[in-house]
């Protein structure tokens, strides 16, 4: 059962709890995620295993026509200087990565946005003790003005009209034991940190745990067992908590060509002291879908799954409670001599704890590509579409959750790059942003130009 993403726009008022969480304590709160980035460093293979250190620098020159993405829009030109580092030492067995990204930027009117505007770092460490046994270990962090938010793969998951900076940190652990050529026992652990800048939005803290085992039953068969608890603890909203089961099989049609057959269960606790809205909150989940994986080239891969999920809750305050959605996910990639273009397209029902955002349960369905093609040597052109469609199933007031309402978002962007030579590159980049919200004032939009220049100094010993 997928976890849900989605656009947050705050303008009901609800009543909600005061912070169980004191700014103190949302200091405290990083200790995991530092103590995780000293074990990867001490954990790191010895200086005498290969290393490469690579200091590099993106300058780049923009116009944006609404720099923080607000119906009060002010447009600029603006300078942007990023220097960054990064490390990779040790054999694919015992392997430490660290890349980091720091950005400064000067806008030449609006000079009240001038300074610091935005961050990124990424430390882990992957180690495997025998070949089959790897353990994971990871810490992200990211700290942003710009309103477009992805989730861990990369996609495009909402835009969030915040006017001030949104700092995200996770740190994971991931261990794996192959047993058999498709056989496996899989677990990990997942701490994430959000804060915002804007005190209208409420960040908080998350605590993921999953764990999974896949068995081969047979020359063609797979069973797959997995679970998911997580506690959402937001810093004004009641605390919630989320568990997940979903039973797998899949029969081995043959080494191109897979289908399967799923079963999936989740129930949400609240841990609203109020009894009313606590009824009002909670819900369960009861999913079934049927899938097909399939590459039917070298350079052709697609896969898709249909199914159906019904909601058990309080019929006053959800609007998906006593009912069923239909649910689908289809992704496919095709790779030519000169290009690669990939699509896709899903229906989910979910919420988007995982950012700090207490959005209650959410429809969404989504759709887009994206694809690069090589122009001629040294020359590329990657273009990309995004479209997400959010819809609220409870009730705000009943349940205290934001109530965002139903949103529509588009992000659509191009580029093209000159690689100049094996270090160092040019680009132009464009982006067109829109949000379409029910509870919005007035609709959002944002067109955003960039020319930059990238280079690395990669020293290998």
């Amino acid at each position: 059962m997928a976890i849900l993403r989605l656009i947050k726009q705050p303008t009901v008022q609800t009543t909600t709890r005061r912070s169980t969480v004191p700014a103190r304590t949302r200091y405290l709160a990083l200790i995991p995620a530092l103590a995780l980035a000293l074990a990867c460093t001490l954990a790191a293979p010895s200086p005498a295993a290969a290393s490469t250190v690579t200091p590099k620098i993106r300058v780049s020159a923009g116009y944006d026509d609404n720099i923080r993405f607000t119906g009060d829009r002010k447009k600029d030109f603006y300078l942007t200087v990023a220097p960054g580092l990064e490390i990779e030492t040790g054999p694919p067995s015992n392997r430490f990565f660290f890349s980091g990204e720091i950005e400064y930027s000067y806008y030449l009117e609006q000079n009240e946005y001038t300074g610091f505007d935005g961050a990124n770092a990424l430390v882990g460490w992957t180690y495997q003790p025998s070949k089959t046994t790897t353990i994971e270990l990871r810490n992200q962090f990211s700290s942003s003005f710009d309103p477009v938010v992805a989730d861990n793969t990369g996609a495009t998951t909402k835009a969030e009209v915040v006017r001030g900076r949104r700092d995200r940190n996770t740190a994971s652990i991931r261990l794996s034991h192959r047993f058999g050529p498709r056989s496996q026992i899989y677990g990990g652990y997942a701490y994430t940190y959000n804060n915002y800048q804007d005190d209208e939005f409420e960040g908080g803290q998350r605590h993921d745990v999953n764990a999974g085992l896949v068995v081969r039953m047979g020359p063609s068969l797979l069973g797959e067992v997995s679970a998911n608890a997580s506690r959402d603890d937001f810093e004004r909203s009641d605390d919630i908590d989320r568990v997940t089961g979903e039973v797998k099989t899949s029969y081995l049609v043959d080494q191109t060509q897979e289908a399967y057959l799923a079963f999936s269960y989740t129930t949400v606790i609240s841990h609203a002291e109020d009894e009313a809205v606590r009824r009002a909150r909670e819900y369960q989940v009861y999913g079934v879908r049927i899938g097909y994986v399939q590459r039917l080239t070298p350079t052709f891969k697609w896969e898709g799954s249909i199914g159906y999920s019904r909601v058990n809750g309080d019929p006053t305050t959800n609007e998906m409670a006593g009912s069923g959605y239909p649910t689908a996910n289809f992704k496919a990639t095709y790779t030519g001599q000169r290009f690669t273009i990939s699509g896709y397209a899903e229906i989910y029902l979910g919420e988007y704890g995982f950012l700090g955002d207490n959005t209650g349960l959410t429809v969404t369905q989504r759709f887009g590509f994206a694809g690069v093609v090589a122009l001629a040597r040294h020359w590329d052109f990657n273009f990309g579409f995004d479209f997400i469609r959010d819809r609220s199933q409870q009730n705000p007031e009943a349940t205290e959750t934001t109530g965002m309402g139903d949103v529509d978002t588009i992000v659509a962007r191009a580029g093209l790059a000159w690689q100049v030579t094996e270090h160092s590159s040019f680009a132009l980049d464009y982006r067109y942003l829109n949000r379409d919200a029910e509870n919005d004032d007035s609709d959002l939009s944002q067109n955003r130009v960039l020319l930059s220049y990238i280079g690395k100094w990669p020293n290998r010993w």
